[in-house]
């Protein structure tokens, strides 16, 4: 019997529930089941995990915060990463062609928000979502 390799999405939906587990300890719900990944939410923040691809394979992690007022901003993961000072953009990335380097990205990308999840959760995720969003990053030596 032939066995079907599984699809993308299918591995973030996966693999995803096991590695962001974490944020069910940080008042986060979820997950919520998506078209092409995951997304956990809390109040005034979200965290959504996809595949985009065929064309573009590549895992994505977003932060979203809702401000006072409704203004929401969001920020791709790997920036908040940057801006935050826990390493460069090439530490953290989403190409993922292949099914085991979606798994990987996946892990990868849950391990960069559990180092980021304190600052994310404090004061200092307005500021980094705006400099993500203005590209005001640091720049590296």
């Amino acid at each position: 019997m032939e066995q079907r390799a599984a699809e993308p999405r299918e591995i973030v939906r996966d693999a995803g529930r096991e590695a962001f587990a974490f944020l069910l300890g940080s008042d986060f719900l979820g997950p919520e089941i998506t078209e092409d990944g995951l997304i956990y939410h809390r109040p005034g923040m979200q965290v959504e995990v996809r595949y985009l691809g065929p064309y573009e394979p590549e895992v994505s992690t977003t932060v979203r915060h809702r401000e006072p007022g409704g203004v929401s901003r969001s920020a791709a993961l790997g920036c908040l990463y940057v801006a935050l000072g826990a390493g460069t953009a090439q530490d953290l990335t989403g190409t993922a062609d292949t099914p085991v380097a979606v798994a990987a990205r996946v892990a990868e990308h849950a391990a960069a928000l559990r180092t980021l999840l304190p600052a994310l959760l404090g004061p200092d995720l307005d500021e980094a979502i705006r400099r993500c969003q203005g590209r005001s990053l640091p720049r590296p030596d």
